[in-house]
């Protein structure tokens, strides 16, 4: 009895899953773009070149002059060495007497009034608040360094200095550095686990929350972070090496920065994800 014979199947040919050249570049303002950046970044980097990420001047275009909304994440950690903005330096102040010292604590201890939950705190209020005491014990030591006090009084100052900067880090939980510099009207909102390392330099009116780093690069100190003016720190966020933060810009919480963020940016991290054990 004659066996029928299979017919021959030709093999599958291999498909790419690529994306053609020509893919049409998705909207930023459209629904799938917000969606996916706000609900689920990592399938809007999956799409490819499907979804073609748009540049600041793009986005201002489409969002307004409002700096720091509907930026991509991928252009506010860019590094921009060649983008020609600049930073504002922190504004000097008086060490060549007990004037000046004065004077900056005075105007620290109402900088820091102000941030009470309650409302303008009272002057002992401020003065007792540990952002206050671990600002003051920093510039204590800039003006024992820079010759403020007299010959006579130095290496008292210098001793007194020290134990204060013992007091700030295993007590109030701030660890600031000497080589650090900071401007005028800095805030600390919250105490504990602030360390800024190197040689530092914040700006005006900074803003730190709790567990906020500055740290500088471990092979060289003096590679460290430049923080412009009026930055908001978030808990737990962390600058590392020689970074440029530009002023007005906004440091999320535990958001790890490691490249230059521009002026009125704002830099998020990743959000929690639910994981469902069964």
């Amino acid at each position: 009895m004659p066996t029928a014979t299979k017919p021959k199947v030709a093999p599958p040919v291999a498909r790419s899953i690529a994306p053609p050249a020509s893919a049409p570049a998705l909207n930023p303002a459209s629904f799938t773009h917000r969606y996916f950046r706000r609900r689920n970044p990592y399938v809007l980097n999956f799409l490819g070149s499907y979804v073609a990420t748009p540049t600041r001047e793009e986005s201002m275009k489409i969002l307004g002059d409002r700096p720091g909304e509907g930026i991509p994440e991928a252009a506010l950690t860019a590094t921009t060495e060649g983008s020609g903005w600049t930073i504002s330096e922190p504004t000097a102040w008086d060490t060549s007497g007990f004037q000046g010292l004065r004077a900056i604590l005075r105007e620290d201890r109402e900088s820091a009034s102000v941030i009470a939950p309650e409302g303008r705190a009272s002057t002992i209020e401020s003065w007792l608040s540990p952002g206050s005491q671990a600002l003051a014990a920093h510039r204590f030591g800039e003006w024992v360094g820079a010759g403020g006090p007299p010959w006579l009084l130095r290496r008292p100052a210098a001793f007194l200095h020290v134990l204060m900067s013992g007091y700030v880090r295993s007590v109030l939980g701030f660890e600031i550095a000497k080589s650090v510099r900071l401007g005028l009207r800095v805030k600390f909102f919250h105490q504990h686990g602030v360390v800024m390392g190197g040689h530092c330099v914040v700006g005006d009116d900074c803003v730190f929350r709790h567990g906020v780093t500055l740290a500088p690069s471990p092979k060289n100190p003096s590679e460290a972070p430049q923080i412009g003016a009026r930055v908001s720190f978030g808990a737990g966020c962390i600058v590392l090496g020689k970074v440029r933060i530009g002023d007005g810009a906004i440091i999320g919480p535990n958001a790890v920065v490691t490249t230059d963020v521009p002026p009125g940016a704002s830099v998020v991290a990743q959000p929690a994800r639910i994981l469902r054990i069964r």
